[in-house]
């Protein structure tokens, strides 16, 4: 597969800039985000904590009854 580049370039100093060469944006974005030092995690919202395993229909069938 083919790899891309990207370029981050800062909003505030337009001479910063990072140039990744990665398979895709997301693995990109994560190697921006070490190399800045930074991490990112990823959550729900407290509503969906409590239900586990559940597919979208079953989602869409629990948001319908709390109307």
């Amino acid at each position: 597969m083919p790899r891309k580049i990207f370029t981050l370039t800062s909003k505030e100093d337009q001479n910063k800039h990072l140039q990744l060469n990665s398979l895709s944006y997301e693995l990109a974005l994560e190697e921006a985000l070490d190399m800045l030092g930074w991490s990112i995690s990823e959550d729900v919202d407290y509503a969906y904590k409590d239900i586990k395993y559940q597919d979208e229909h079953m989602m869409s069938l629990f948001s319908q009854k709390t109307y």
